[in-house]
């Protein structure tokens, strides 16, 4: 018995050791498969490389699991759900890429980062899914494709219409092929981004080979206009430089004219057009012509394509009309100063966006030079009205000391004649103490314009009144007023309230406009002095039955160094710097003066000082 159990002991030990000795034989035996396949495969891809690869894999991978397709997929990064095929084996030759959505199909679980294996009845659990039905497909398995990050980017699959075995060996092989799948894709994916790297590199070399082309071409115009010392010197070379701009047939520039009111014709490329210059064109015709309604390309550039009809045509015509025109408003300040003008007269979309970009390139350098143009001739007519004031202030300086060397003579000669009479010399001392007097007051308005342009003037700000001001300084100028048989006469009935201001500035402007007030006012005149409290503001109005000004003294009256047409009419002598310094303390002030004036019947000028305004406004 006991020998029996042993017998059946070693029998039983026998059997394990040969099942596993036949599980050993077929572990060896799949991995020999296994690695006979990985072998294979990689002597047929070593030589190939991207799309060409893929393609012999999949191939490689059917045929290694007898298989029918095979097919290997590439997730969509703009869509989610969507993957599109990279490679296809149909069991004899290599299908069509295709894109589709995972949803309803295997691919799903795949695509989420699961290994999917169905044996059998595939399309039981999917019968949505058309490709398996196409396919006839009875069973699936598929494994997802990572990159390097560990994301899934795209899947690896086979398909066939018979049951699946082996799920071991099957997976097995489709891990080492999506491995080497893994490898390649990433690596095509490096040569994409390289290449990308290379066209970017590539179009960004063109793009800074262009735009050095651009700015060369700038560079030389800039240099060209910047030489020029006139408006019309000026646009006649930027419209010499601009002809590079395709379709440009003819080339204008209008300029606003202060004088007249309007754009005028000043520069062209046609020496017939040169010849038309005294061409006229209103602010309102220049903006409807060439701004409204029209596209604007880039700021203030302006393609008009439909010429005929628009407004002002009939100043233009004879000149020949368009078929379209380019025109770049010029502003300055804020003030529409000119338009450049650029003309086709055959063709309705002729002009080129790259050479409008160019054109917008060259706006800023035409504006600064215009600017500096304008900043050189307002600067040499100031320059000449200085020195035509320096000439009247000698002038004027010169009278009052020829007066006084002659009284000094006449002194000098009666003591040493010991003729000097106490009650003559009085007299002479007198008239010559009024011409230092004189002399004193043209230097005073010289240093207190200096101070104020200079900006050293700072205001001493207290709490007063404006009529109180008028208090001090009325029975000097009454007296003025007596010697001319003028009569001055004060509002003394409104009453204003009290405000912040500089006293000895504020008896200044005050003193200014009665002494003009009287100064230019004949004998049997009239001069009055009124109040009004009025929109947050007193008003002080000083009227007179004076000269008058004229519309050119009207523009000129608060400027430097100017002298009006109007002469004092008691021979007094006046510097032309009263108003403008009136003017600089109001602003100082947060004031303002207005003038109302018509000549041969007096003037009217009127100074606000608002109420609200206190002592820490003023710097």
């Amino acid at each position: 018995m006991i020998e029996y159990i042993l017998t059946a002991n070693r029998l039983n030990e026998a059997a394990a050791i040969s099942m596993k000795a036949t599980e050993l034989e077929k572990d060896l035996n799949s991995y020999i498969r296994q690695e006979t396949i990985l072998r294979h495969v990689l002597e047929t891809t070593s030589r190939v490389t991207g799309a060409e690869f893929l393609q012999l894999l999949v191939c490689r991978l059917a045929d290694a699991l007898n298989m029918r397709y095979a097919y290997i997929t590439e997730c969509d990064e703009t869509t989610v759900g969507r993957v599109k095929t990279l490679a296809v084996w149909t069991g004899s030759e290599f299908g069509q890429n295709f894109e589709y959505d995972v949803m309803d199909t295997p691919c799903k679980d795949v695509i989420n980062g699961n290994v999917c294996y169905i044996p059998d009845n595939i399309q039981k659990k999917y019968p949505r899914d058309l490709i398996l039905a196409e396919w006839n497909a009875g069973s699936y398995v598929g494994i997802p494709i990572r990159d390097k990050d560990g994301k899934v980017k795209g899947h690896l699959a086979v398909l066939d219409e018979n049951v699946a075995h082996d799920e071991a060996f099957i997976l097995n092989v489709l891990h080492v092929f999506a491995l080497r799948a893994e490898s390649e894709m990433q690596r095509m994916q490096d040569d994409r981004r390289i290449a990308e790297q290379i066209d970017r590199y590539k179009e960004s070399e063109a793009e800074l080979k262009k735009k050095k082309e651009e700015l060369e071409k700038v560079n030389a115009i800039v240099s060209a206009i910047n030489s020029e010392l006139n408006a019309k010197d000026l646009l006649q070379s930027v419209l010499e430089h601009t002809k590079f701009i395709q379709g440009v047939d003819k080339t204008t520039a209008i300029l606003y004219d202060k004088n007249s009111g309007a754009f005028r014709l000043t520069a062209s490329t046609d020496p017939e057009i040169n010849k038309e210059l005294h061409i006229e064109l209103t602010p309102a015709e220049a903006h409807a012509r060439y701004v409204e309604g029209n596209e604007e390309v880039y700021d203030d550039i302006y393609i008009i394509s439909h010429v005929k009809g628009r407004c002002a045509e009939h100043k233009v015509a004879h000149l020949g009309l368009p078929a379209s025109i380019l025109a770049m408003r010029i502003t300055i300040q804020e003030a529409v100063t000119g338009y450049l003008i650029f003309n086709n007269m055959n063709d309705q979309c002729a002009f080129d966006y790259q050479d409008i970009r160019l054109l917008a390139l060259l706006k800023s350098h035409i504006h600064s030079a215009l600017i500096k143009i304008r900043m050189l001739e307002e600067l040499t007519d100031l320059n000449g009205k200085k020195n035509e004031f320096l000439g009247m202030a000698a002038h004027d300086l010169r009278n009052p000391l020829q007066c006084l060397s002659g009284y000094i003579s006449m002194m000098i000669t009666d003591i040493r004649q010991e003729k000097l009479d106490p009650d003559s010399t009085l007299m002479d001392l007198e008239c010559m103490r009024k011409s230092t007097l004189r002399m004193g007051r043209m230097l005073d308005e010289l240093l207190d314009i200096s101070a104020i342009e200079s900006g050293q003037i700072r205001l001493e700000m207290e709490y007063g009144n404006l009529q109180s001001i008028l208090s001090e300084s009325i029975e000097m100028h009454q007296r003025h007023a007596q010697q001319k048989n003028i009569k001055l006469s004060i509002d003394r009935r409104t009453q204003v309230p009290n405000l912040y201001f500089d006293r000895t500035r504020m008896i200044d402007v005050v003193d200014n406009l009665l002494n003009n007030a009287i100064k230019y006012t004949a004998s049997g005149g009239s001069v009055d002095v009124t109040f009004q409290v009025w929109q947050g503001s007193i008003v002080m109005r000083v009227s007179d039955t004076g000269l008058g000004l004229d519309e050119t003294d009207l523009k000129e009256i608060f400027r430097s160094f100017k002298k009006l047409s109007a002469k004092p009419t008691g021979g007094e002598t006046s510097t032309g710097l009263g108003l403008l310094i009136v003017k600089k303390i109001l602003d100082k002030h947060g004031g303002s003066i207005q003038v109302e004036s018509r000549k041969g019947v007096g003037s009217t000028f009127s100074i606000s000082l608002p109420l609200t305004r206190h002592e820490k406004d003023v710097l």
